[in-house]
């Protein structure tokens, strides 16, 4: 496949945005800066800054290269010069950096991706099966010089480029001096010791400075990164290759209590993507701060409780409003705060009482709710068959129904009409609908 630009037009959206900005400041700066004057070739004539004097000493100016050719002279334009620097630095030049950066990254990267194939990283078999699992980053001579190279690689042919060119529009420099100019002003030393003249050199030089000062960020940016990444990847082969001891396990379960408070352990250790998460805090991927809203999100999205997230969760959260579902987990005794097992699920003083309180609930809540399980009839009906059982009751299917079962056939005693009445108190206004709470939630939980 061909090499694609990674342009869409959402990502546009930055480079416009960039453009407004650096239109805004040079527009507020350029006609201040035209206002500057300064002797000409007499004592007695002055001359004012050129559109393309301003817009010089502004690129030159935000992009910190400061060659001091050009220089403010009245109090207030050095004042004004003051809140420009503040402005520019911060503000707009960083903005141009990254716009520059979305042009040559591609390019770059290209570059590393083509030496990675021609000279691949070492691999490490984790698990002895035949297959390359991680990455082993080569000498550090080696990963560095080979990274950095496509970016260092258009850096040079940037300037000898623009070296070229300045000898023509230069016409007094050589091309040594040339040279010494464009990686002077590279990396923003700007010495200032070799003055462009003309005012086309002064356009060219705007160009100049951000293209090559840019490039140079992008090279410390990527040596940076470099530096990080084989940091990470030297940690994680140190992990892999480590022999677990007591003192590790005892390190991972502590780290794993820390992420889960609430889990009430059963001793028998680590599960597998506890093991996974604690190895990744300890790499320090991910901690503590941003893991723990996930486990809570979790918990809230698994509505009846299981320890697992499936289809009826869904239907619970579709059919139910948020108060309802609140209002069935109160009732069986379910808070942010309940003890679960390792994974996940309610311990089993929980999972006892739900059976109990979910059928009283609905008989509370509802006015046409059937008796959760099989009942005898009054008396002077002995002959009759018992009324089948309601489903709301009924889970044959799932890990509590199958102990009670286990236990005997329970039976669930009649419970009068005056029991159903709700006890003496104030009324909720308004009154809440009724609340069907599905078998799942008493069933599923474990």
């Amino acid at each position: 496949m061909g090499f694609k630009w990674p342009w869409q037009l959402s990502m546009l959206a930055e480079p416009l945005m960039v453009a407004v900005i650096v239109w805004a400041y040079l527009g507020v700066g350029i006609p201040v800066y035209m206002t500057q004057a300064e002797e000409c070739g007499s004592e007695d004539e002055t001359c004012h800054w050129t559109f393309t004097d301003a817009l010089y000493f502004l690129i030159v100016t935000m992009s910190t290269v400061g060659y001091g050719d050009l220089s403010p002279a009245t109090p207030e334009l050095k004042a004004f010069t003051v809140f420009m620097i503040l402005v520019g630095v911060v503000f707009v030049f960083s903005r141009i950096a990254n716009a520059v950066t979305f042009v040559t990254s591609p390019v770059s990267k290209r570059g590393r991706d083509m030496l990675e194939r021609i000279w691949p990283m070492g691999t490490l078999d984790v698990d002895k099966d035949g297959s390359s699992d991680v990455k082993v980053p080569r000498h550090p001579l080696i990963h560095y010089s080979k990274n950095l190279l496509p970016s260092v690689l258009m850096m040079i042919v940037l300037q000898l480029v623009c070296a070229a060119i300045f000898i023509r529009i230069e016409t007094s420099w050589g091309f040594g001096d040339s040279i010494y100019h464009c990686f002077v002003t590279a990396t923003t030393v700007g010495y200032g010791d070799i003055s462009i003249e003309t005012q086309g050199g002064r356009l060219f030089a705007s160009l100049h400075i951000i293209l090559s000062v840019c490039m140079l960020g992008e090279i410390i940016s990527t040596a940076d990164e470099l530096r990080s990444e084989r940091a990470a990847m030297l940690a994680r082969i140190d992990q892999l290759t480590r022999v677990l001891d007591d003192a590790t396990l005892t390190r991972l379960v502590d780290t794993a209590k820390d992420l889960r408070p609430l889990v009430e352990r059963d001793g028998l250790g680590l599960t597998e993507l506890e093991f996974v998460l604690c190895m990744l805090v300890e790499l320090g991927v991910t901690n503590k701060e941003q893991v723990q809203p996930y486990i809570k999100q979790f918990r809230s999205f698994d509505i009846d409780n299981t320890g697992r997230l499936g289809k009826e969760d869904l239907e619970l959260l579709a059919k139910h409003s948020a108060s309802e579902i609140e209002r069935m987990r109160k009732v069986a005794g379910i808070t942010a705060n309940t003890k679960r097992g390792v994974s996940g699920v309610l311990p089993a003083s929980i999972v006892s009482v739900i059976p109990s309180v979910v059928p009283t609930f609905n008989l509370r809540a509802s006015s046409t709710v059937q008796p959760a399980a099989t009942q005898p009839k009054p008396a002077g009906d002995a002959g009759a068959q018992p009324t089948p059982a309601s489903p709301v009751g009924t889970a044959s299917t799932k890990p509590v129904a199958a102990a009670s079962a286990a236990a005997g056939p329970a039976q669930t005693p009649y419970v009068p009409p005056a029991a159903l009445t709700p006890a003496p108190g104030p009324l909720p206004s308004p009154p809440l609908p009724p609340v069907r709470v599905p078998c799942s939630l008493a069933a599923r939980a474990q």
